[in-house]
C-alpha cells in the first residue's frame, strides 16, 4: 500500500515537472557553457585548444570579411570534421542554419574538407551535411569517429 502510494507521488511530481518547461532566458554565452560544452564534452571531444572555440575565419559576407566559428570539431588531420553555430536558449536554433553555412563555406575553402554542420540553443539540436542531406533534429552532438564516417562517405558513394 506505502509503496504504491509513493509510486503514485513520484509519477505525480514526474508529470508536473514535465509541464513546466525551464523559461529562463540564457544568454549565447550561458547556452555554451551550460549546455553545449557539456554536450560536446560527453560526446568525447575535450575542448582544451584554443582553435575550438571561437575559431576567427576570413571570406565571410561581411564589412571586415571576417568571423568567429563557435566550435569547430577537429580531425587528427588538423582539418575541421563539425562546426557547431549556438543561439541562445529562447532563439530557435534553426535560426543559425544561414550563419553556420557560411562557416562551413569559409573552412572548406581554408582547410580544403567541408564540415559537417551542427546548430544549437542547447535544448534543440540539428546536424547537417548539406552535401547530401537537408537538416535534421538529433539528440546530441556525434563522436569524432561518426563525423569521420559521415565525411568518408561523401566520397565512396
Amino acid at each position: 500500500e506505502e509503496l504504491k502510494r509513493l509510486r503514485a507521488e513520484v509519477a505525480a511530481a514526474k508529470n508536473a515537472a514535465a509541464g513546466q518547461p525551464d523559461t529562463h532566458d540564457y544568454s549565447e554565452e550561458q547556452t555554451r557553457d551550460y549546455f553545449i560544452d557539456l554536450l560536446l564534452k560527453e560526446a568525447g571531444w575535450p575542448l582544451d585548444q584554443a582553435r575550438d572555440r571561437e575559431f576567427e575565419i576570413s571570406g565571410m559576407p561581411n564589412e571586415k570579411g571576417v568571423g568567429f566559428v563557435d566550435y569547430v570539431l577537429w580531425g587528427d588531420d588538423g582539418k575541421p570534421l563539425g562546426l557547431v553555430e549556438a543561439k541562445r536558449t529562447r532563439r530557435d536554433a534553426r535560426v543559425g542554419q544561414q550563419q553556420a553555412k557560411l562557416y562551413a563555406d569559409c573552412l572548406e575553402h581554408q582547410f580544403g574538407q567541408r564540415p559537417i554542420i551542427f546548430y544549437s540553443n542547447g535544448y534543440e539540436h540539428w546536424i547537417w551535411d548539406d552535401t547530401r542531406y537537408p537538416p535534421r533534429q538529433v539528440q546530441g552532438f556525434y563522436k569524432k569517429s561518426e563525423l569521420e564516417l559521415l565525411i568518408q562517405r561523401r566520397s565512396t558513394q
